[in-house]
């Protein structure tokens, strides 16, 4: 899933740029699933909303974006509308959640259908720094490309951003 980064602060900061495309557009999996991305910022600031990107149509359903503390702590959660048939779709929180400088925070979305976008294996050898935001390297803070524990395609590059 690609995970969108999050507008932090008045920057408007993201991890993806609005051109950037998964290398899997729709993976071949067709059972409901939430994808995540584990990130970091380096100054205080807010999470507007969250963005993924949607290779076609077996990536249906209603779409739910969400972000969580590290801990497993939700703390925001929004479900897309008026969708587009490919491409990043985006979702705004009813508030911006602050964000603290240093701090792990988890983007998700669920795919009800399967059908996600990715880069398996994106996570393992290194991680995304756009300052101030920054996707985690495997390893740095567990695994990245989180997944429930059950799933196996761990470390890949969802595609999901905040904004």
């Amino acid at each position: 899933m690609n995970i969108q980064t999050p507008i932090v602060g008045s920057t408007g900061s993201t991890l993806w740029s609005a051109s950037a495309t998964p290398k899997t557009l729709m993976d071949p999996d067709s059972v409901g699933v939430e994808l995540g991305v584990k990130f970091r910022t380096d100054s205080d600031g807010s999470i507007c909303g969250i963005r993924f990107y949607k290779g076609g149509s077996r990536n249906s359903g209603t779409h739910l974006g969400r972000l969580w503390k590290s801990d497993g702590t939700l703390l925001a959660q929004a479900t897309f509308s008026a969708e587009s048939a490919a491409g990043w779709q985006q979702v705004g929180f009813a508030q911006p959640v602050e964000v603290t400088a240093g701090v792990v925070y988890v983007a998700s979305y669920y795919a009800p259908n399967g059908g996600y976008s990715a880069d398996n294996g994106y996570f393992t050898s290194a991680g995304v720094d756009r300052a101030p935001l920054h996707a985690l390297k495997t390893g740095v803070s567990g695994g990245n490309g989180v997944y429930p524990v059950s799933y196996t395609h761990l470390r890949a590059h969802e595609t999901i951003a905040l904004i």
